[in-house]
């Protein structure tokens, strides 16, 4: 049956993607936290991550 390999396909392409999603996200806040200190501010995890989840989600109301 072709159902097993459908499914795993499925799984795995999601998982790829969940993983590509992680290291972006990661990489940018990496990124963002040396542009703050390197600019003389203090900028906790919380706030940068506040910052870009108040952007996802007005792009994604914009492009909805």
């Amino acid at each position: 049956s072709i159902w097993p390999s459908v499914t795993i396909t499925s799984r795995v392409s999601l998982v790829v993607a969940d993983a590509l999603l992680i290291l972006v996200t990661w990489r940018r806040l990496y990124r963002t936290r040396q542009l703050i200190r390197a600019s003389g501010g203090r900028g906790s995890l919380s706030e940068v991550m506040l910052r870009d989840g108040r952007c996802y989600f007005l792009y994604t109301l914009v492009f909805l």
